[in-house]
């Protein structure tokens, strides 16, 4: 892997936030590999997801925030992978929002290169903190500040 792949790999993540903001779901085959696998699950409901429909799917139905953030894309070699890691913070400060909040965690990808470039292979979600301002029975472990 060299600095050229580093650096289309952190475009891949970035379009990635930028198709969802705008609702350009049926761009996602930019950024997901046809078989791609996906993990969405949190707060006890599972959401595995199997190729890019399902994940299409699923994504475009999804309660979406307001706007997504990525940083600290840190790619990486491991056991002949490709792979990511990124930060994730995300708003969800809608009116339809209840709660208003923010959550933020990580996404552990891997990455596969195509004729067409750098696709996610598989995607697992891992939330790690929430902070609401107008829910505060929020539990500890969930909030951050």
């Amino acid at each position: 892997m060299d600095h050229a792949d580093i650096v289309d790999i952190q475009q891949l993540m970035a379009l990635y936030t930028h198709l969802l903001d705008n609702r350009e779901f049926g761009r996602l085959g930019e950024v997901f590999a046809d078989d791609a696998e996906a993990d969405y699950s949190s707060g006890g409901v599972t959401r595995r997801l199997t190729g890019l429909d399902d994940i299409v799917t699923f994504l475009s139905s999804a309660n979406a925030s307001s706007a997504h953030h990525i940083s600290n894309v840190f790619v990486y070699e491991q056991d002949g992978a490709t792979c990511a890691r990124t930060k994730f913070f995300v708003p969800y400060t809608r009116s339809q929002h209840d709660p208003h909040r923010w959550y933020g965690g990580d996404y552990e990808d891997v990455l596969i290169h195509t004729s067409n470039g750098w696709r996610i292979q598989r995607r697992m979600v891992s939330g790690r903190w929430q902070l609401s301002a107008d829910q505060p029975d929020t539990p500890a472990h969930r909030r951050t500040f």
